[in-house]
């Protein structure tokens, strides 16, 4: 993972403990759809289009089980894509929250860019600690997902256009504490992709299945 080269030892060796530990894939479809070994999944190509030029990586490692992709991150409801295995996606409305239980104890977010003046909002706060971290393009957070945390108001008139319109994307390393119980259940075989997904879009907290 690119973002390893920007994080502390203790938050990125977290996350790489836990997959370890636990024995969870990281984001590689070829695996869950048998074109891959489990020994090799971990590393793989990857080919980004980026313009008009095709960029191709080799051995590259890929990213872990789940994560969060959203634009304008900033509102009172907001509306994020959640990928799993980077099979399926769910959407979920958020606002100044918590999570408890993440299997780990790190959840880490990527501004990859940002077009807002400083004064515009949409800055991300931790409130446990009562601080403030000012947004910025290709700039990375790391906290603890179970203090409270949320983002300001984007100071901008609530038209269609101008939501439509990427003042501020990015990325976040998070994963749901039903993720570990769903694919231990998956790879001894008790249930099928398709429970899995159903489990991870019921609103049942614990995704039982």
């Amino acid at each position: 993972m690119l973002i390893r080269r920007r994080l502390p030892g203790t938050v990125s060796d977290d996350l790489i403990n836990w997959m370890a530990e636990t024995g969870m894939q990281h984001m590689n479809k070829g695996v869950l759809q048998g074109f891959q070994k489990d020994s090799d999944s971990n590393f793989g190509e990857i080919e980004l289009d980026i313009g008009n030029d095709l960029f191709n990586f080799q051995s590259a490692e890929f990213a872990p089980p789940s994560g969060v992709m959203a634009a304008n991150y900033s509102r009172h409801f907001q509306s994020i894509f959640f990928y799993v295995f980077f099979l399926f996606n769910l959407s979920l409305y958020r606002y100044v929250h918590r999570e408890q239980g993440q299997p780990h104890k790190y959840s880490i977010s990527w501004t990859v860019e940002r077009t807002l003046a400083n004064y515009q909002g949409g800055h991300f706060y931790n409130c446990d600690y009562g601080i403030r971290i000012q947004g910025g393009g290709d700039t990375i957070v790391a906290w603890d997902p179970s203090h409270f945390h949320g983002t300001s108001l984007q100071d901008y008139p609530p038209t269609l256009e101008t939501i439509s319109d990427f003042n501020q994307i990015g990325l976040a390393i998070v994963t749901p504490n039903r993720i570990p119980h769903l694919w231990e259940k998956y790879t001894r075989k008790q249930v099928s992709l398709q429970q899995v997904r159903e489990a991870i879009e019921s609103d049942d907290e614990d995704g039982e299945i």
